[in-house]
């Protein structure tokens, strides 16, 4: 299979870029200049890459290249001081154009990388809800599938993430954390199995609906105290929780979990468990460390 993926120096990007070039797949991709591809390793140049950009887009098809599917896994946060015109260029002006370009070059698939968080929580939240709602307006013969993702975590997340930012406090040695009171229950899969998943959803696309909504996740909701006590337990950190210390967001989601009875009547299960996959942020961590 050719696939066309945006978001490859990414976290879920690169993961999926290197399990799709494990099974013999042929990934293209896009890139800036300025793009860090350190995830992809020595597996960056395995994979044929074009400019990054809404006036480079088009260049894949304008090669005549061959694309079988196409999947959107690009985001902005706006963690990092974007303007609100970034977050919405790279979550709706970006997957948008490419699936009119896709449509138009009759390609089979689109998966796009939906998310659990309500549109009321912030601007990547809402951008990404505006897409899917773009997408079902656009809908057309290039079948649309949103997974609609759960909290990934695994080595090499985004240290502006909870899930990363709070182990990386844990070894650096913090004398304490300042957090919310942690009630938040959250679903929370390690990369490997939303991998997995996605490439269920990848194989299996012809057997969903157009534009359905597939929950991505671990089919289990844990609270945010609860992560935050597993991994310093298992870094053996002496910080100290301060539940509390901080308010909740406004609109914050109070409870998310997964309905997995559709990636399971595929043959799909999560094989992770927090634990171990909170150990393998652990040894990653410390790895760098070293």
């Amino acid at each position: 299979m050719n696939v066309l993926l945006t978001g490859a120096n990414g976290f879920l990007g690169s993961n999926l870029a290197k399990a799709l070039l494990a099974r013999g797949d042929r990934v293209l991709a896009y890139k800036r200049e300025t793009s860090d591809l350190r995830r992809l390793g020595d597996k960056a140049g395995e994979i044929l890459w074009f400019h990054y950009g809404i006036s480079h887009l088009q260049e894949p098809f304008e090669r005549r290249e061959r694309v079988d599917a196409l999947i959107h896994t690009a985001t902005c946060y706006g963690r990092r001081g974007e303007s609100t015109a970034e977050v919405l260029d790279i979550n709706m002006r970006v997957p948008l154009f490419l699936y009119e370009l896709g449509q138009q070059a009759g390609v089979s698939t689109f998966l796009n990388a939906h998310t659990s968080l309500p549109l009321s929580l912030d601007a990547y939240a809402l951008s990404k809800h505006q897409l899917l709602e773009w997408l079902l307006l656009e809908a057309g013969a290039t079948r649309i599938l949103h997974m609609r993702l759960e909290s990934i975590f695994g080595p090499g997340d985004d240290p502006t993430k909870f899930n990363e930012w709070i182990m990386r406090q844990f070894l650096a040695g913090a004398e304490s954390v300042a957090l919310t009171p942690g009630h938040q229950n959250r679903d929370f899969i390690h990369i490997d199995d939303a991998v997995a998943a996605c490439l269920v959803c990848l194989d299996h696309a012809a057997s969903f609906m157009p534009n359905e909504i597939v929950d991505v996740g671990s089919g289990k909701a844990i609270s945010i105290r609860h992560f935050a006590e597993c991994g310093k337990l298992i870094t053996g950190a002496a910080t100290r929780l301060d539940f509390g210390a901080l308010p909740y967001r406004p609109n914050e989601l109070m409870h998310s979990q997964a309905d997995l009875s559709r990636l399971s009547a595929l043959g799909w299960r999560p094989k992770v468990s927090l634990e171990e996959g909170l150990k393998s942020v652990t040894a990653y961590l410390r790895n760098l460390q070293a």
